[in-house]
């Protein structure tokens, strides 16, 4: 099993492996790999769209909409190659990195009681 990132309980992302191969792929370009990190505007996005009673799909996907120009191209198709053996696009791989962070954001938020997950057992 792969290790969680810091805050993460794998309740909405369920393998962390590609997100932890693009953190390592950026420390091997030389790119310090928290510029990728969730970030505290992060989480006021989630409390602002959660407040105005978005569901988790809206919340995952507005997030990885805001997500996506952190994301390092180059790193992320790596990072994807290596998870899956399957060769991405370069928007593939960015989104999928993308939303495995809108993830990690959301699992924070719930961690840190921003929001509330409800009938998450709906989405195994």
């Amino acid at each position: 099993m792969t290790e969680l990132p810091f805050m993460a309980s794998g309740i909405i992302v369920k393998n962390y492996r590609m997100l932890i191969e693009y953190f390592n792929e950026l420390k091997r370009m030389g790119i310090d790999p928290r510029d990728s990190y969730p970030r505290s505007e992060d989480l006021e996005l989630v409390k602002n769209l959660a407040s105005h009673n978005k569901n988790l799909y809206d919340l995952l996907n507005e997030l990885k909409d805001r997500i996506r120009k952190r994301v390092v191209v180059e790193a992320a198709i790596k990072a994807y190659r290596a998870s899956t053996g399957v060769e991405p696009t370069p928007s593939e791989a960015v989104d999928e990195v993308a939303k495995l962070i809108a993830g990690w954001v959301i699992e924070i938020a719930a961690n840190l009681g921003i929001i509330k997950l409800k009938n998450i057992e709906y989405l195994r």
